[in-house]
């Protein structure tokens, strides 16, 4: 069978050279290091210690590392490029699998919660210059740290010719407090990000708490907006999205955009066993690459996990196991490929293709379909209790989703 493949997308998986060099001229300028290769290696310990912060030892106030400018120049370096392009993900996704439109009839507003020294608000802004219409963007960071800001509003400064149709606005304020924002509820964003922040903002803190919150950060949210949230792929932070999924599922205060395609309880909580996250590939740094060389973190795909909200309702999915996201890598086993996916009609499946049905082409493309992908299948088998396999005599097509759209055909 061959897989013809045709690409539709938004630029996702690479983060942008010029903002990697940035980023290593400044470290070795504050460093008073002229070599870029010495510049790295002095910050490797500070690299550590941001990665045990992050997830080995995540404790209360984890995140005052950025009152330390050589912790913060070692997030800038190495965790920096990974929530860039993390970010991206689940927007392209709303944008090119869900259909969600920014506005132009007046600028986009993207406000960006726990900012920090700005990954995601810059990635956002990259993103939507990226696309066909003429937008006009203004961006809102907001952070508790002075420090991170300023890193923000220099790097915009610097670099303001790779974002010339957006505005930057900067503000210190608690992203626990909205009091503390300077701003007023109904403010009508038309983005919301809160990116890696949440985890540490609210470390320790009960659900009640964290589900009070999101629904006073809704109010902040256009009609036709959407708040996206990323967080670790742990499975605390993992799980405790989920929870708020449901929880706003039940309530109807919010449409589910992402990563579910239904409104139905998580299927993966009710479980128990295992928790949703994305694992992608991207184009790792060459900067990212040095520090890495005696740290031995997996830095090769990136792991994460997301949740998207809206409140107008996406396009409806088809309800069915038809239409599934993957919850688990496409394993190959002897003599066919599996997977494992949370269907449209919330619903937990196991999905195999044979390998007969497949030549070279068509296994190349299987191998490079990842965990978060969302695909349509038709004409699907059964091959026992709530598994389905790939017809091998049929026409298939497949959307995958966020980065690339598949048809199958035999």
């Amino acid at each position: 069978m061959s897989l013809p493949l045709s690409v539709q997308t938004l630029k996702v998986r690479s983060y942008p050279p010029w903002l990697e060099q940035w980023w290593v001229a400044s470290a070795c300028r504050r460093l008073g290091r002229p070599d870029a290769a010495a510049c790295l290696r002095d910050l490797e310990r500070e690299v550590r210690r941001l990665s045990d912060l992050f997830t080995t030892e995540r404790a209360p106030h984890f995140g005052d590392y950025t009152r330390d400018e050589r912790l913060l120049l070692a997030y800038g370096l190495f965790f920096f490029p990974q929530t860039f392009v993390r970010i991206q993900f689940p927007l392209a996704e709303a944008m090119t699998l869900r259909g969600w439109r920014p506005p132009t009839d007046r600028p986009v507003r993207v406000l960006d919660l726990g900012a920090g020294p700005g990954a995601a608000g810059l990635a956002v802004a990259a993103l939507l210059e990226e696309t066909p219409e003429d937008l006009s963007i203004e961006v809102l960071g907001l952070d508790r740290s002075p420090a991170a800001l300023a890193f923000f509003e220099v790097i915009v400064k610097d670099l303001h010719d790779y974002w010339p149709r957006t505005r930057w606005t900067f503000r210190v304020g608690d992203l626990r407090d909205p009091s503390t924002w300077g701003i007023p509820p109904d403010s009508a964003w038309d983005l919301v990000v809160v990116s890696f922040a949440l985890g540490e903002a609210f470390y320790g803190q009960p659900d009640v708490r964290v589900y009070a919150w999101l629904r006073q950060v809704l109010r902040y949210v256009s009609p036709q907006g959407l708040l996206i949230i990323t967080e670790p792929a742990l499975r605390e932070t993992s799980e405790r999205l989920e929870r708020l999924r449901d929880a706003i599922a039940r309530s109807g205060e919010a449409f589910i955009w992402g990563p579910c395609l239904h409104h139905r309880p998580c299927p993966l909580l009710a479980e128990g066993r295992f928790w949703c996250h994305e694992v992608r590939r991207w184009d790792v740094p060459e900067s990212l690459t040095f520090l890495n060389r005696r740290l031995y973190r997996t830095i090769q795909v990136l792991k994460f996990s997301f949740l998207t909200l809206g409140l107008q309702a996406p396009p409806p999915w088809p309800a069915g196991p038809a239409w599934f996201r993957l919850i688990a890598p496409m394993a190959e086993m002897k003599g066919k490929f599996q997977t494992v996916g949370c269907a449209s009609d919330g619903q937990k499946y196991t999905y195999e293709v044979l390998r007969r049905h497949l030549d070279a082409d068509g296994i190349a493309r299987l191998r490079r379909i990842e965990r978060g992908d969302v695909l349509s299948v038709r004409d699907l088998q059964s091959a026992g209790p709530a598994t389905w396999r790939f017809p091998g005599t049929v026409e298939r097509s497949i959307v995958k989703g966020t980065s690339e759209n598949d048809e199958w055909s035999p």
